[in-house]
């Protein structure tokens, strides 16, 4: 509720006493990788790197670690400027592969999501926006499942118009593509340019209304 107000100087003070002084480890590990979220959304990038070396130096063996490595690391592969990984996964439907060359000379959205993420389902009226308002030549959407069940993913799409490249990662959030990408949560979009470079990599630029806003600042109105 505190985190709720907006007002930094409101509630952090009480998150610093809780992860310092709460008899449980995991609630006092948990504080951290609430105020690691905090810090990384406001881009405080030095309370960022300062508390996500508590986290991870304090709390090792905490369940938020492996997220907050792959979500707030600060040295982390996945982040705007970086080249983009090279990839290889497979069509949900077919034999057929996407690869990071089928996409070059072009921007490319990766979008992955699950079945079992209702945000992820609502960012579908966005992405269909996205798809009408550019051509393919220009921007192509990659939505990756990363259900367990590509069954599952067929049935759920059958009467759903989503007319783009859709893609099953094998292994879930275990698969190949999800450790490539740093995948810690869903929903994960990732934005990358005609150069390979990624673009952009965080919610706070690729979901609802700010993901065109993105859009139109790289690829025009």
């Amino acid at each position: 509720m505190a985190s709720q107000l907006g007002e930094p100087d409101a509630y952090r003070p009480f998150f610093y006493e809780i992860a310092r002084s709460n008899p449980s480890d995991e609630l006092r590990a948990g504080m951290l990788f609430r105020m690691l979220g905090q810090a990384h959304r406001s881009d405080d990038q030095s309370r960022q790197r300062l508390l996500y070396s508590w986290l991870t130096g304090e709390y090792p063996g905490s369940r938020y670690v492996d997220i907050a490595r792959k979500r707030y690391n600060p040295d982390r592969r996945i982040q705007a400027g970086a080249d983009a990984p090279d990839f290889t996964v497979g069509a949900l439907k077919g034999d057929q592969t996407f690869s990071r060359e089928d996409f070059s000379g072009k921007h490319v959205l990766l979008d992955f999501w699950a079945t079992w993420c209702q945000p992820c389902i609502e960012e579908f009226p966005t992405l269909r926006k996205a798809r009408r308002q550019y051509s393919r030549d220009e921007l192509a959407i990659l939505s990756v499942s990363l259900d367990a069940d590509r069954e599952t993913v067929t049935t759920f799409l059958k009467e759903r118009n989503l007319p783009w490249n859709h893609a099953f990662g094998d292994g879930a959030m275990d698969s190949q593509i999800a450790e490539e990408f740093e995948v810690g949560g869903l929903p994960k979009p990732v934005l990358v340019g005609p150069d390979g470079k990624i673009v952009a990599a965080e919610g706070s630029r690729l979901r609802g209304e700010r993901l065109l806003q993105t859009l139109e600042q790289e690829l025009g109105s």
